[in-house]
């Protein structure tokens, strides 16, 4: 498979702009990115407290409705959680990004990221990279 991978930060970026998939595209993201979407919508109520609880449930809600229109990679087997932990470790990862990019690797996918560091590595790997505004003008 070929297409899109999106990190957790494009998808919050892309939401919030009012992109969605069409229906026939190969976008996918990591299962991690359900939670990373949670916990931004947890930290923007009880941290930075951007939001009310209302408006919280709501961009939760949006969020979910996205998601729903991508393939969510299911849960890595032992393998592939090793790899995970190599990638991290040969390029200085956090798990985390190291779970995207070891699924876009996997997938032959392009992997969209705003994080410098993941790009870099992405880039390093011959992962194809494109950010949130690349997808955005085209």
């Amino acid at each position: 498979m070929s297409g899109l991978l999106l990190d957790a930060n494009s998808i919050m970026l892309l939401t919030r702009s009012g992109w969605a998939p069409a229906e026939d595209d190969a976008v996918s993201t990591a299962g991690i990115a359900a939670y990373e979407l949670g916990n931004a919508v947890w930290k923007e109520l009880n941290i930075f407290h951007k939001l009310t609880t209302d408006d919280a449930r709501l961009l939760l809600t949006v969020f979910h409705e996205t998601l729903l229109r991508l393939r969510v990679e299911p849960q890595a087997g032992l393998v592939e959680r090793i790899e995970i932990l190599d990638n991290a470790d040969r390029y200085g990862l956090s798990y985390y990004d190291s779970c995207y990019l070891t699924a876009a690797a996997g997938l032959g996918a392009t992997l969209v990221t705003e994080d410098k560091g993941l790009k870099r590595s992405a880039e390093e790997r011959g992962i194809p990279v494109a950010s949130a505004k690349d997808i955005l003008v085209s």
